[in-house]
């Protein structure tokens, strides 16, 4: 085998482990919103941003953190700067088509709850997680 090849497939190896590892640091401590795009000028990609801003902190309260995946990279977070990460492994793991856009939603236990391939209303994200029995736990935690 040649230097080059043996490195490529390292490189590759290395991304998949670094994602799964990121990935793992959620589980049973985070919801995690996964927003695949085809391209960060899709419409529908803006709208989702937008409402997800405008809902901070009723997102800190239920525990959401947001992944942005497109076909070239994905990045954590909904804030224009931070680092992209070259790899496209998240990307293709949770799209089930080239829909252009999707929102998943996936919950604590580290399964997918909710997929939509339109602009996910905050209020609908909320009450969602709100009848999960891990949120319901917490919110009666917190008044106790």
């Amino acid at each position: 085998m040649s230097r080059k090849f043996v490195l490529i497939v390292f490189a590759l190896t290395l991304n998949t482990v670094l994602l799964a590892q990121e990935l793992s640091e959620h589980l049973f401590k985070d919801r995690i919103l996964i927003i695949l795009v085809d391209d960060i000028t899709n419409p529908y990609f803006k709208k989702q941003k937008e409402e997800l801003i405008k809902n901070l902190p009723g997102m800190k309260e239920r525990k959401i953190i947001t992944y942005i995946a497109t076909p070239k990279g994905y990045k954590k977070g909904l804030k224009d700067s931070g680092p992209w990460h070259n790899s496209t492994e998240l990307y293709e793991i949770y799209s089930a088509d080239n829909r252009g856009f999707e929102i998943i939603l996936i919950g604590l236990d580290g399964g997918v709850k909710k997929r939509e391939t339109e602009v996910f209303k905050i209020d609908d994200i909320f009450n969602l997680i709100d009848g999960m029995p891990m949120r319901r736990a917490e919110i009666r935690n917190r008044q106790n």
